[in-house]
């Protein structure tokens, strides 16, 4: 080392520098330029979750995500508000671009379905608890209780039961909550349910709807059955929903004991007619109840023909209609006959009503034999 001088020592440095000067100048002209990445990817909307056929998309459920541009052919959506407010038609995978036939068309929806034999009706329920606070979806049975409105019917015989609540219906298939066909969030102001309803009972569903609320409980039975009777499916009654007991019947008043006889006195005779064994004074039937004589006549008027006008035996003539001989009337009253009406002061006024049977006069056994 006597021999390494500063200026030796300077040229070593030198010569060491050109050497990696001229080995990186040599791998950068030997280097060979890297391939260019390209980026043959596309942005395009996709569901953030599995969606089920049913759903209308709303924003939440669409996501943005790159997918091969050379994937992309057909009827892939590229524009997500093309998509938002679209129902569902068939199952959506996440992460996946969305194919316009896997959508119902904007503002369609997917058609009702319902047995033979059935309809689908729509009700309005207001309360939240009415359909079990968003438990329930299209698809379960449920049954439908009513409960009727304060006000619904003033009838006596509701008003002395005070309240009742009446399953109308058990195990109906529930078809859609809000137009929507897969369970979702209720709305705060009411929701609309559709159900599948047997023909012979819309009607009565639709008169409980406007009588009462209406409420809905899972039933894991499809049985589809109505518990209420009524005499014509297509004219029910309140009355039959409420299942109310039957008017009692008014009595029948019992009909008399209606007979007619002549009487004969001299050469004339007269009709009398008794009720329940009573002679009855008045102007019913074809021959003036009870045989009211023409004026100044002893006979009876056919058909009440001249005889309306003198009930309770008047003689307009003043005169004794069918008085029996030897049976002489005392103040106007002929004790064979019953009272009698004249001209003169002593006569009794006529003021009984027609029809009334008169208590003063003897008697069918004692008018017979006065007539003998």
């Amino acid at each position: 080392m006597r021999n390494l001088t500063p200026a030796k020592l300077v040229v070593m440095m030198v010569v060491a520098m050109g050497l990696l000067v001229a080995v990186y100048v040599g791998k950068q002209l030997m280097a060979k330029e890297p391939p260019r990445v390209v980026d043959n990817t596309r942005t395009v909307p996709m569901a953030i979750a599995d969606l089920a056929p049913g759903t209308v998309i709303k924003d939440e459920h669409i996501g943005m995500g790159r997918w091969p541009a050379n994937e992309i052919v057909g009827d892939i959506l590229l524009d997500k508000a093309s998509i938002v407010g679209r129902v569902v038609r068939k199952p959506m995978t996440a992460a996946e671009p969305i194919h316009g036939n896997a959508l119902f068309p904007m503002g369609e929806l997917p058609p009702l379905t319902v047995s033979d034999g059935h309809r689908a009706t729509t009700i309005h329920l207001t309360e939240s608890a009415a359909v079990m606070s968003g438990l329930l979806r299209p698809g379960d049975h449920v049954d439908v209780q009513f409960t009727p409105t304060a006000g619904a019917t003033s009838d006596p015989r509701y008003q002395k039961i005070g309240a009742m609540s009446v399953v109308l219906f058990k195990g109906v298939r529930l078809l859609a909550i809000n137009r929507l066909f897969v369970q979702s969030d209720l709305a705060a102001g009411g929701n609309n349910v559709t159900l599948e309803i047997a023909e012979s009972d819309v009607a009565i569903l639709r008169l409980a709807d406007e009588n009462g609320d209406l409420y809905l409980s899972y039933n894991p039975i499809p049985n589809g059955t109505s518990t209420v009777t009524v005499a014509n499916p297509d004219r029910p009654t309140l009355e039959e929903l409420l299942q109310l007991p039957p008017i009692p019947e008014e009595p029948v008043a019992p009909q008399p004991n209606v007979y007619r006889s002549w009487v004969y006195s001299g050469s004339g005779g007269r009709m009398t007619t008794f009720v329940n064994g009573v002679p009855s004074y008045g102007n019913v039937g074809n021959y003036d109840y009870n045989g009211s004589v023409a004026p100044n006549q002893s006979t009876v008027a056919p058909n009440g023909v001249n005889g309306n006008g003198y009930p309770n035996g008047n003689n307009a003539g003043g005169g004794n209609p069918g008085f029996v001989p030897g049976a002489a009337p005392i103040n106007g009253f002929n004790p064979a006959y019953g009272p009698q009406t004249s001209n003169t002061p002593i006569g009794i006024p006529s003021s009984r009503e027609r029809g009334t049977p008169d208590s003063r006069y003897p008697g069918a056994t004692q008018r017979t034999a006065s007539a003998r």
